[in-house]
């Protein structure tokens, strides 16, 4: 049968033999269906031959799976001993599983996984009929001593094939996750030097332009075209793949050089206006004064102040006493629950305060906080992490919420009441840490 399958892989024209013996031995079916798959035209012959191929190439792969121990190489291949042939002449050769034991079947591969088929299937079989049990006790003690005997003899030689064939299998495993250990280096390298080769072409052509005028500068300094295109398309890959940068005005596939250079400065006006704007905004932030407690109470910090260092406890007492104790009147902690995602809350955590935004409630007291990072070019400026910086959040912490958390360029953020919650910070901290 495996040898027919093996032959069929390779051509399976001979199936359509009126004469040959489709099913291995025994006689061609005789019914209307299948005369009609096998008596049919040139076009419908070549494309079921394809179909039928593959199909011998998978029966193939179960048969080797399922019968290995019978074919040859395997220990039951043709076997001399009379007694051993007469009780295979009964045993069960392919141990075919129902859906009830797959999981057996799949925990003893997970323990021994380099056995055969048979030999999963065969122990699944002893344990679900029960053979130790029922079997085994049939037989005499003279008959039980002698089996067991015998089978501790001969697993000895198993168990050592079975170490040795595991210690392959590592051995093996290990081997491929070096080689792509190396291949993952090589790449590393490959684009280490790749930066570096961008970065040196860089430098001979005077450095990275960095505004639009630096661009009109460096192109004069070429007399050809294909100097000129090579020299943008220089600071084009150095924004790309040096600085990182990603903007679809950085692509070098362009054929005109007075495109590359519009798109290049192009590129450089984005990044100076969102400098600016970041920049504005900072500025915006340190020049707003404090407010806190009745309307119209306002305090200006100075730099000093400003950039305080919010852990530092003696700082925080700088403050006057006279402002700290209007707004510890004025101020008061209700007991707050959580109610909808996606709110902002501030929350004391870790000795200092920090911004947040709701993003999944456990329970009213309960919910897990995304937050914003503190930049540390000015006060009050955050930025939304790549990777998600959350963490389980008991209401009891949360001084504040409902506030408005702002933004100009979509990539640096503000609170428009972070002195606000700074005070708040403050005296939550000196009543209950």
């Amino acid at each position: 049968m495996k040898q027919q399958l093996e032959e069929w892989e390779n051509d399976a024209t001979t199936m359509f033999d009126a004469h040959l013996p489709i099913l291995f031995g025994r006689d061609r079916p005789n019914c209307a269906p299948f005369d009609a798959a096998m008596q049919v035209d040139d076009v419908a012959k070549q494309s079921t031959i394809r179909i039928l191929q593959p199909l011998c190439g998978q029966l193939v792969t179960v048969i080797n799976q399922q019968l290995q121990e019978f074919l040859p190489g395997g220990q039951y291949h043709d076997v001399q001993d009379s007694a051993k042939r007469e009780k295979l002449a009964h045993s069960h050769i392919t141990n075919l599983l129902g859906e009830a034991c797959f999981g057996d079947l799949d925990l003893s591969i997970y323990k021994r996984r380099n056995a055969a088929c048979h030999h999963h299937t065969t122990m699944n079989m002893l344990v679900r009929n029960r053979t130790m049990s029922t079997w085994f006790q049939t037989k005499s003690t003279a008959e039980q001593e002698h089996l067991l005997q015998l089978s501790a003899k001969k697993a000895e030689n198993w168990r050592k094939r079975h170490r040795q064939e595991e210690r392959d299998v590592v051995a093996q495993k290990r081997l491929i996750l070096e080689q792509n250990k190396q291949q993952h280096d090589r790449k590393k390298e490959a684009v280490i030097q790749k930066k570096n080769d961008i970065t040196v072409r860089l430098m001979e052509h005077g450095g990275p332009c960095q505004t639009p005028e630096d661009v009109d500068r460096l192109v004069r300094r070429f007399a050809l075209q294909k100097d000129k295109r090579a020299a943008l398309q220089v600071q084009m890959n150095y924004q790309k793949t040096v600085l990182g940068h990603k903007s679809p005005h950085l692509k070098t596939s362009v054929p005109s050089v007075a495109r590359l250079m519009e798109n290049l400065k192009r590129f450089l006006r984005q990044g100076a206006t969102e400098a600016a704007a970041g920049q504005a905004e900072a500025d915006k932030q340190l020049a707003e004064p404090l407010q806190f407690g009745r309307e119209g109470d306002h305090q200006l910090l100075g730099d000093e102040d400003h950039f305080a260092e919010p852990m530092d406890v003696d700082t925080d007492h700088d403050l006057s006493s006279e402002s700290s104790d209007e707004a510890e009147e004025e101020t008061t902690f209700e007991d707050f629950v959580f109610t909808r995602i996606g709110e902002n809350v501030a929350v004391f955590y870790d000795n200092d305060f920090h911004v947040g935004s709701v993003a999944e409630i456990f329970r009213p007291d309960q919910a897990r906080v995304n937050f914003l990072r503190k930049c540390t070019v000015a006060n009050n400026t955050y930025v939304w992490p790549h990777k998600p910086e959350d963490d389980s959040i008991s209401a009891m912490f949360v001084f504040s919420s409902g506030f408005e958390v702002t933004t100009q360029n979509g990539r640096v953020w503000s609170v428009p009441e972070h002195d606000k919650l700074r005070k708040m910070y403050l005296l939550y901290k000196q009543r209950y840490a």
